[in-house]
């Protein structure tokens, strides 16, 4: 036989049902011993925490949501610092396209649809340093040369 909700779902509410129903009977027995009418006070209080929690729930919602929007623009900016702006091969219009380096990396251009195949190309340099030019004046050293440097010039 198939139940028509989940024991979670049944946990939930009958936990939901309890929460208003207790609290709400402490309130009306304490009340209806000062001033009677038990039925009146507690239906004001089951009313009043119903309330009170659905505005809770709907402050809690929103908090959630703006937690949402904000990670959202956090992927976004994250995105954005890995994402390369790029031509059409067809017809030439710029596509800021994220990028992946262990996938292929195609993207369909914004203007005329077409998918484009993004080839990326790596090289290599030599650190040099610069040449004193006597027209230009003196140059400083990175650090790092300097440094290197004076060590050469403490061994010899």
């Amino acid at each position: 036989m198939k139940l028509l909700i989940s024991k979670e779902s049944f946990l939930l509410i009958a936990l939901s049902i309890l929460f208003l129903i207790i609290p709400s009977s402490l309130i009306a027995v304490a009340l209806s011993m000062m001033y009677g009418h038990f039925l009146i006070f507690f239906l004001g209080a089951f009313a009043s925490i119903f309330v009170i929690g659905q505005i809770s729930n709907i402050a809690v919602h929103k908090k959630a949501e703006l937690d949402i929007v904000r990670i959202k623009n956090q992927l976004t900016a994250i995105i954005n610092q890995q994402s390369v702006e790029v031509s059409c091969a067809y017809c030439k219009d710029r596509n800021l396209v994220p990028i992946k380096l262990n996938v292929r990396n195609t993207f369909e251009c914004k203007e005329c649809k077409q998918t484009n195949l993004i080839i990326f190309q790596f090289a290599t340099a030599q650190i040099t340093v610069p040449l004193e030019n006597p027209q230009l004046g003196t140059m400083p050293l990175p650090k790092e040369t300097n440094e290197q440097n004076t060590q050469k010039t403490q061994i010899a």
